[in-house]
């Protein structure tokens, strides 16, 4: 009865019930089991895997093939087997959970084939010849006594009948992830099925990559790892409760208090979003797959909350007379309504899982050619091309019904409708295609909307689309340097005038092309002289390892989801994140589906498997350097650290790096498109603002100190004098008086005013110091702080520091402040990294180095020059873009990207 109620309303087909009970052999565990399949003949659908006797003690301690203990494990089996042997509702029988199985079985090259082929490492094929041949004893003794039923061992990659795993893939992309099983749909040998699967996990949220225990009492970064998705939104959805634990948590250096089921994770809204987004698209890409709701979540993918009442009891019916097992007559009100709402606070991780773990299943698909893309910017004029997918997991055919509409700017444009018949286990496809409307002046909004019936469920879905107008053909005039060809040819394309560059000083824009800088083939000219005398240059996207080589870090993930740090930003006209997501179209900087099933001895994936590059937008997203002049225009990724758009002002020019796959898209997407002309054109015509002639600090040697952690180039000076064109002031500087101040500024003067701990400052400024201050969200429009974002002003979580109260335009909730005066301008910044005490509060490491690149980045604006910003001229690697504080260690490193096994 229990098990009837845990499956009203959705599906669970493979449940495994020695995962939801903690039981072992003894006679309470084995009532348990009785239990829950008494009388129970009918189960709607509801098949168990039923443990036959577990050899693990066994087969981990090598006593398997040693006396006559497989003849004992076998006796004890056949005892245990014909206790449920005739229950209709045994589907599989199961064994040995979590030994068989290897380092590599994740991979999508092998998920579901029984042939082990090519090696995975000296030492694990050794392991692997070992264990295989006695995984596969113990399957061919369990199915000498029933040969009508599979045999599953949980965790066992091929051993048995069914390819099983615990599958957590971490934050391997979600596009890479629901095309997991393109290769088992189509090469596979065996049935697939994750006995455990991580949704992701929360675990994946936290900093340690050391097991699952160590990882559980380890810093928590759910809302820097959903920011991947969400952007700057989730830093807007951050509980205080949330931000508070990480402080109160924190023990010392990497250690915490465990944050298992702690609710202020599990169910935070950012961390519920991603459960939600990845849910959703995963299960329906899956079936879609073929797999027939096969993924059991741990955790039960953080979906449902516990009501207070579900501690109460409440009575159950008798069991009949002659009933098997003991009868009891009340239980837990958070047993009897398992997964109702009775007795849980369903989240929106349950609702996904809900929504789309039914027996039936109906959805709007990509196209023919990939069911999984998820194109969404179209040409007037054009071919909207998607599908329905039905899917019907019921144990008999269903009859079905859907119609669907297609809507722009609320104006219906196309529309279908079908019926018919669907197997048991069967999958149908229904294209949905509408020729689009061919005149818009502007960009215009778009809807799929689905809904369908199969059998008695009924199912509704939309698809959000846009629209663009046909863009006119360019007609600027560039010049390149693109030894192999492709941006070159791209540019053509679209009509631009292309020449190629002879090195000379020219006013058109020049155009570095596509992996130009790794080709090795020699310039033309000098592109550092070139951009410092007033020349406009974009760098087209380069391979990572080239940009690692000049001491960029790199993301190791390809980018499919893009942020504007600033919507206003010329480049960005007319469009929003979302027209910077899910691009039409692969890109091909990287190999897509690399075959890695031979790695030697080397075979851990340390940064997981690559699987496709549907999608992307970025194949190379690099880290917003810290102690630089690099001006963010987009970023992406951990918590919006990275960017795959910025630019740079050098002497009198500027240099743009551009990290968008466009090369690969401009065809076919056609956001993409407006934003690569849109970039040209801005990289053509935006005003240049050339580089201060001379920085001055008026300040000590411990304000000499902090220019020097950053790389500002300046020089000391006691006073400000005419020829100063920007002045650095200490916070325990003593200046000119107010008049002078003033006077210097009223003749276009800039100053930046390091933080100041005093209650009463210069020209009007007025402090306080502020307990448990969390940051600001707020980012200034003022343009000195161009390319900050609200990744920088943020705080992980709370500390004491003083703030402005007044003087000037107070921004950033006190951070900043700006003073007008004339053509001058004064920056009053309190932003200060080094109060942080981030060696000791390591929660705040990663707000200390977004803290140092927020002033890093206003000094650039004023007109600051930087040590390591001459680098990319050079071809020369530095270790100086970043914070020194950077771990490499694999288990507690920095790198967020970093692969573990849970």
């Amino acid at each position: 009865a229990v098990a009837d109620r845990m499956i009203d309303g959705y599906m669970l087909a493979g449940f495994n019930i020695t995962e939801m009970w903690p039981w072992n052999h003894d006679e309470r565990g084995r009532w348990h089991f009785r239990e829950l399949f008494a009388e129970q003949s009918d189960l709607k659908g509801f098949g168990v895997m039923a443990p036959a006797l577990d050899a693990t003690p066994l087969t981990w301690s090598g006593r398997w093939n040693k006396g006559n203990n497989k003849e004992v494990w076998e006796r004890r089996m056949v005892t245990e087997m014909r206790r449920y042997r005739n229950h209709p509702s045994v589907l599989l029988w199961s064994a040995s959970p979590n030994f068989f199985g290897h380092q590599d079985d994740q991979n999508p090259m092998r998920i579901g084939k029984k042939e082990l082929k090519g090696t995975i490492s000296q030492e694990e094929d050794r392991r692997w010849g070992d264990i295989f041949p006695m995984g596969e004893e113990i399957v061919r003794l369990i199915k000498k006594y029933d040969s009508t039923r599979p045999v599953m061992i949980h965790q066992s990659a091929s051993v048995g009948n069914v390819y099983a795993l615990n599958n957590y893939l971490n934050v391997i992309p979600l596009q890479e992830r629901e095309e997991w099983l393109s290769d088992w749909s189509k090469n596979g040998d065996m049935p697939y099925m994750a006995v455990e699967f991580g949704t992701p996990l929360h675990a994946t949220m936290m900093r340690a990559r050391n097991g699952f225990g160590k990882a559980i009492a380890s810093e928590p970064l759910m809302t820097e790892f959903s920011a991947i998705y969400f952007g700057k939104l989730v830093y807007e959805l951050e509980t205080p409760e949330y931000r508070g634990k990480i402080r109160e948590k924190f023990i010392k250096a990497q250690d915490y208090k465990n944050w298992n089921l702690d609710k202020d994770l599990d169910f935070a809204p950012a961390f519920q979003k991603l459960q939600y987004l990845f849910s959703t698209n995963t299960w329906r890409s899956w079936r879609t797959f073929g797999m027939s709701g096969g993924m059991i979540p741990w955790s039960n993918g953080h979906g449902w909350e516990l009501k207070e009442s579900a501690k109460e009891k409440v009575n159950l019916p008798n069991f009949k007379p002659g009933s098997r097992g003991v009868p009891i007559k009340k239980v837990s009100k958070g047993l009897w309504y398992y997964f109702q709402p009775e007795a849980n606070i369903i989240h929106p991780g349950g609702q996904a899982i809900m929504q789309n773990n039914n027996s039936t299943l109906a959805w709007i698909a990509g196209s023919k050619a990939a069911f999984t893309a998820k194109d969404h910017s179209f040409a007037a004029g054009g071919k909207l091309e998607k599908q329905v997918v039905l899917i019907n997991d019921t144990r008999i055919k269903q009859d079905f019904s859907f119609n669907w509409r297609v809507s722009v700017g609320g104006k219906e444009v196309g529309s279908g409708k079908n019926q018919g018949s669907i197997e048991t286990a069967g999958t149908l496809f229904f294209p949905v295609e509408v020729t689009l409307p061919d005149r818009f002046p502007n960009k215009v909004d778009g809807e799929i909307y689905l809904s369908a019936k199969i059998g008695d469920r009924k199912h509704e879905d939309r698809f959000n689309f846009r629209v663009f107008p046909i863009l006119p053909k360019a007609t600027a005039n560039v010049v390149v340097f693109d030894p192999v060809g492709k941006t070159t040819k791209m540019l053509y394309q679209l009509g631009y005038k292309v020449a190629p560059w002879d090195g000379s000083q020219t006013r058109s824009l020049l155009v570095i092309g596509r992996e130009a800088l790794s080709s090795g083939q020699k310039m033309p000219g000098n592109l550092e002289v070139f951009v410092r005398n007033g020349g406009r240059a974009i760098i087209f996207p380069q391979p990572r390892e080239w940009l690692q080589k000049l001491g960029f870090r790199v993301a190791e993930h390809l980018s499919r989801r893009v942020f504007p740090v600033d919507s206003n930003h010329p480049i960005l006209k007319g469009l929003d994140e979302v027209d910077l997501r899910d691009w039409t179209g692969e890109s091909t900087l990287v190999e897509a589906y690399p075959d890695t099933r031979n790695l030697g001895d080397n075979p851990y994936r340390k940064y997981g498997w690559h699987w496709g590059n549907r999608g992307t937008v970025s194949s190379a997203s690099v880290e917003k350097p810290h102690r630089s002049g690099w001006r963010p225009i987009l970023e992406s990724e951990f918590d919006l650290a990275y960017s795959p758009l910025m630019e740079l002002d050098y002497g009198k020019g500027r240099l743009i790096l551009n990290s968008l796959d466009f090369e690969d898209h401009f065809l076919v997407d056609t956001a993409a498109n407006k934003l690569l002309e849109q970039i040209i054109s801005y990289g053509q015509n935006a005003p240049l603002f050339s580089k201060a002639d001379k920085v001055v600090l008026i300040g000590s040697n411990e304000d000499a100190v902090k220019l020097d952690k950053i790389g500002v180039i300046y020089q000391k000076s006691g006073s400000l004098s005419a020829d100063t064109k920007l002045a650095i002031v200490g916070g325990d500087a003593k200046v000119n008086d107010d008049d002078d101040l003033r006077s210097y500024l009223n003749r276009g003067g800039k100053i930046f005013f390091l933080p100041r701990k005093s209650f009463v400052g210069v020209l009007g400024l007025g402090l306080d110091v502020v307990e448990n201050f969390g940051g600001s969200l707020k980012v200034p429009s003022w343009p000195e702080v161009q390319g900050i974002s609200a990744s920088d002003l943020r705080s992980r979580s709370f500390y004491d520091t003083w703030l402005i109260k007044s003087g000037g335009e107070v921004g950033a909730d006190g951070l900043l402040s700006r003073l007008q005066v004339g053509s001058g301008v004064a920056i009053f910044s309190q932003i200060d990294p080094d109060s942080l005490n981030a060696d000791t509060n390591t929660y705040l490491r990663f707000t200390r180095w977004r803290q140092t690149r927020a002033n890093a980045q206003i000094l650039a604006n004023l007109g600051a020059s930087f040590k390591v910003d001459g680098n990319i001229f050079k071809s020369v690697g530095s270790n100086e873009f970043y914070h020194p504080d950077y771990r490499t260690d694999f288990e507690l490193g920095d790198n967020p990207y970093r692969y573990y096994r849970w």
